[in-house]
């Protein structure tokens, strides 16, 4: 559940750094229009809505493990790309890997503390996992001094550090589900695929 919590935390400390700036930089940096700023939330809505369609086929066919990998690790290449934005396409771009990133996180994350809680345990595994998701939400508070300084273009390697860093959680602490974990996994997927 450890497992779970920290990389919840550093994705949503993420996730506000991209919602918070990427409007910033795309004002300020790149001079677009509001209808193109507005429209980057659309383009990873929709990647979103796609990735969470084929969610429960992809859980099925690759291991959990790699997947929180693979989406933390796009959501750290993400905020090191973003440094480098100079066009509306290339946000664009960033928006839908980063939609990618997130239509797989979220579901993930509370997959897993499913995983590792029992069923008298589970409101309190949740409360708690919305708790970091909470705390990363508080990311302007700390980011905004560094983008006053620095600029905005600094804020994105930054704020990548934290995914990056949930890496190596995963990689050294998330234990392969038990048997008896993968009986009671069927029944949380079938909710994730509706079978």
């Amino acid at each position: 559940m450890l497992v779970a919590l920290e990389t919840r935390f550093s994705f949503c400390f993420f996730e506000f750094t991209f919602g918070t700036y990427v409007p910033v930089l795309a004002r300020q940096g790149l001079k677009l229009t509001d209808a193109l700023i507005a429209s980057l939330g659309t383009f990873q809505g929709i990647t979103r809505i796609i990735v969470r369609l084929f969610l429960g086929k992809l859980i099925r066919k690759v291991k959990a493990k790699r997947l929180l990998i693979v989406t933390l690790c796009m959501c750290g290449a993400v905020g090191l790309l973003l440094r480098f934005a100079n066009s509306f396409y290339y946000l664009a771009l960033l928006a839908c890997l980063f939609g990618v990133s997130h239509g797989v996180n979220s579901p993930l994350s509370t997959l897993l503390v499913a995983d590792s809680s029992t069923r008298s345990e589970r409101g309190f595994a949740n409360s708690i996992l919305y708790s970091a998701m909470t705390a990363g939400r508080f990311t302007p508070i700390l980011t905004a001094p560094i983008a006053d300084i620095w600029g905005v273009s600094f804020v994105f390697p930054i704020a990548s550090i934290l995914p990056i860093t949930a890496v190596l959680v995963v990689a050294k602490f998330m234990e392969p589900l038990s048997t008896e974990q993968e009986e009671k996994r069927k029944p949380v997927e079938s909710m994730l695929t509706g079978t």
